[in-house]
């Protein structure tokens, strides 16, 4: 006799449907970048315009670069020129940060051997200017990966800027990197020998990060050519010493380092880092507070020992709870290597990770260069973007847009609200587990993802508590947050949600929006409204609604209260689902909770409207 045993198996949406859509050209981002060197190839997520949608900037090396304004829809407008941005010399990577404290993201952008760094000011009306040469950015060199923190701590972002090769010989070493301290009023000094951060690898990384936990940012570096000319390079930050400690904690690897990822990919609550390499990337796993570094890239699964890895970044891509890890492949000029497929790693319980690149549809086959992961759409998923490289213009090949279409857990992102935003960590506790986000000063290769912190939260409908560590080590704890909203935190502890309505305008050159802060009827929650066009009249349910009026208790039984904040006079109706009207009153302006006896009515859902002037506003109830 034979016994038919059947096992059941279960797969993760994210292994067996696909998860994302290469929609580049779909959503009007036409980029190309050509550099002979196949060095450049930046990609920044921010917000240029505040409206707290990402837009997309790229480095195009000898070609244009492009800013790409986000339309809200899934789109984007090419507004480089009207944003003064068309002017880019030979660019190399890029980052973007509030560098004078007036709320807006300005841009740095790296060039070229011979030509002098970029920066643009942000003018808070769509458009920039450049002002390197009035704020002392003089210096010429071939620069590469910039990264943005106060390293100083003196409130002000200071940028940190890595510089490649002296000459076409590796082996006549690297250029001296950069630092560039903020003075205040858009003006900078280099200090970087004076302070011994002048290391003379042949960067291509840099990220300042809190390597030690201890509150301020460090520095860690990515040299190419480590066997010939110098190792990767740790700088702790010992204001006013920042000795060197790569060789102590175990990261002074002699690789061909290309860029840089950073994440706590086991939940543990210290930050790790993975570095990109020609053949055999490196995942170093924190094991005390920054004393000492695992190489774990074996145990893991993610060495890669068949391709030249460049931009890369840790997010929670199926929104599962566990960091998974995107990687940008690619050739060199050097070996002949074909043209590489871009990888997308799932993390999971055990510490390790799962290529799943195909069944993701993460499959594109190019010269990957710099990558950066956000949430562009706000779907709560985390989409990723790809620059692509090319020798010449005449063949170069296009940008990629990976949107993220199948993420199925809960979610919650986190924007601190501050003029040093351009710094901070966050921990979100669910169920006892840390999930740790700290804010991208400039990682990756090239790249920056300044965006709110995304965290994945699985099943999970609540986040315990949200511990947030400032600029200056304050700290705010929230509790019992709930899942799947977008918030805004104030450093006083404060917060609000925020959400979008789009009411339908054009997509040219010019955007308009403005702001309305709400708050509830009872004082117990405020939400950031922002409006895209003429906000007309609201005929049905606006997640809104609830700030402007409460009604409860929801289900009710023989009586429902209305209670609203509308300065002047407002009427009351209520219908049942077919639109007849069953009630009718008007009241004067921000009233005393009105009851309505619901005795008379059967059981059943109802709509409660409210009516001013021009404006309605609706919500549900169920009647028992």
């Amino acid at each position: 006799m034979r016994i038919l045993v059947v096992i059941p198996v279960v797969l993760s949406l994210s292994l067996c449907g696909q998860s994302f859509t290469e929609v580049a050209a779909a959503a009007g981002v036409r980029h190309r970048t050509h550099d002979p060197h196949l060095i450049s190839g930046g990609v920044v997520w921010f917000d240029y315009n505040g409206d707290r949608y990402p837009d997309l900037f790229l480095t195009g090396g000898g070609g244009n670069n492009h800013l790409y304004r986000n339309n809200w829809d899934g789109t984007f407008t090419d507004v480089t020129v009207r944003a003064g941005l068309h002017r880019g010399g030979r660019s190399i990577g890029a980052v973007s940060g509030d560098l004078d404290g007036d709320g807006d993201q300005d841009l740095f952008v790296t060039t070229d051997a011979g030509e002098p760094n970029l920066l643009f000011r942000n003018e808070g009306d769509g458009r920039f200017t450049e002002v390197h040469a009035r704020s002392g950015i003089t210096q010429a060199s071939y620069s590469t990966a910039a990264t943005i923190g106060d390293l100083d701590g003196d409130g002000l972002p200071d940028i940190y800027v890595a510089n490649y090769l002296a000459t076409a010989e590796p082996r006549d070493g690297g250029l001296p990197n950069f630092y560039y301290r903020n003075e205040g009023n858009f003006q900078f000094t280099e200090q970087a020998a004076a302070l011994g951060l002048d290391d003379r690898g042949c960067g291509l990384g840099a990220v300042f990060t809190d390597l030690d936990d201890d509150g301020d940012r460090d520095l860690l570096i990515a040299n190419d050519y480590g066997y010939l000319v110098s190792a990767n390079e740790v700088l702790l930050n010992e204001s006013p010493l920042h000795p060197r400690a790569a060789a102590r904690i175990g990261m002074d690897a002699t690789v061909n380092a290309m860029g840089i990822a950073v994440g706590d990919y086991d939940r543990d609550g210290d930050l790790d880092y993975y570095i990109t390499n020609i053949r055999d990337n490196l995942l170093y796993e924190n094991l005390d507070a920054g004393e000492y570094f695992a190489f774990q890239s074996s145990r893991t699964g993610t060495s890669l020992a068949e391709r030249t890895s460049w931009g890369a970044a840790f997010a929670d891509f199926d929104n599962d709870g566990y960091p998974d890890l995107a990687i940008a492949n690619g050739q060199i000029v050097e070996n002949g290597e074909l043209e590489q497929a871009d990888v997308l790693y799932r993390g999971s319980a055990d510490r390790k990770f799962t290529d799943v690149s195909d069944a993701a549809g993460f499959t594109s086959v190019t010269r990957g260069r710099g990558l950066a992961a956000a949430d562009y759409d706000l779907d709560g998923d985390v989409d990723i973007a790809i620059n692509v490289v090319s020798p010449s213009a005449t063949a170069a090949d296009p940008a990629l847009l990976y949107r993220n279409d199948t993420a199925p857990g809960n979610w919650l992102t986190v924007r601190l609200q501050d003029p040093q935003n351009y710094e901070g960590k966050v921990t979100a506790y669910v169920d006892g587990t840390p999930l740790l986000r700290e804010i991208d000063g400039g990682s990756s290769y090239l790249s920056q993802s300044n965006v709110p912190l995304h965290f994945g939260l699985g099943a999970a409908t609540t986040v315990d508590s949200i511990v947030i560590r400032w600029p200056g080590k304050a700290v705010n704890t929230l509790k019992n947050i709930a899942a799947n909203q977008h918030l805004e935190v104030r450093k006083d502890g404060s917060f609000y949600r925020y959400v979008h309505r789009n009411n339908g305008n054009d997509n040219g050159s010019d955007f308009a929006f403005h702001t309305e802060m709400l708050t509830a009827a009872d004082g117990t929650d405020s939400l950031l409204l922002i409006i895209r066009g003429d906000a007309g009249t609201v005929a049905t349910h606006d997640p809104t609604d609830e700030f402007v009026f409460r009604l409860g208790p929801n289900p009710a039984r023989d009586v429902i209260f209305i209670t609203h904040n509308l300065p002047t006079a407002t009427r009351i109706d209520l219908f049942d689902l077919n639109g007849k009207l069953l009630f009718q009153e008007l009241l004067p302006g921000a009233s005393s909770p009105v009851s309505i006896d619901l005795s008379g009515f059967s059981p059943g859902l109802y709509l409660c409207r409210i009516t001013n002037g021009s404006r309605a506003y609706t919500q549900k109830f169920i009647h028992l």
